[in-house]
């Protein structure tokens, strides 16, 4: 769990806190600010996992070059090629 995914669960918790003390108190503002607490904490939540995903992916094709760096290689050229082919052709 990264800093942004424990920003996003605290934010969550404290929003519903604050929804739910704005229900009780029957003050539509402070529910109203809650639930876009909790919305805040959600979209902050789904940031750590879209950068826990990310992550994940370098450290994996790191692993593969690291494991294969023949193929790699040989890829990085055939993909440079393509690229100077297509760039260059009338």
């Amino acid at each position: 769990m990264n800093e942004h995914q424990m920003k996003g669960a605290l934010g969550d918790v404290v929003g519903r806190v604050q929804s739910a003390a704005g229900a009780i108190a029957d003050d539509a503002g402070t529910e109203l600010k809650g639930k876009a607490r909790q919305a805040g904490a959600k979209l902050e939540g789904a940031y750590g996992e879209a950068v826990d995903a990310v992550s994940n992916a370098r450290q994996s094709v790191g692993r593969v070059l690291q494991a294969n760096p023949m193929a790699a290689i040989l890829t990085a050229g055939a993909v440079g090629f393509i690229l100077g082919w297509a760039m260059h052709r009338d």
